[in-house]
């Protein structure tokens, strides 16, 4: 009977913990301001790699001569 009073009380708890919180304006307030801080977007470390993409695609574009053939000798 302890058993499953203790379940009971158990899954009484973890559905409470996940349907029912709530947080107090405070709470959400710091909540809210330590995400903005943590996850701000840095426009300078996107625009370096956007240009480095590109660099990328340009010299994956360029024709280049072929290379020489170990079993077969140049082309």
């Amino acid at each position: 009977m302890l058993l499953i009073g203790v379940m009971g009380f158990g899954i009484f708890s973890w559905y409470r913990s996940l349907y029912l919180f709530e947080w107090s304006p405070e709470e959400e307030r710091a909540y809210r301001l330590s995400r903005d801080t943590s996850v701000k977007f840095q426009k300078d470390r996107f625009e370096k790699t956007l240009l480095l993409l590109e660099e990328r695609k340009k010299n994956h574009a360029l024709d280049r001569p072929p290379l020489q053939d170990l079993f077969f000798g140049n082309p």
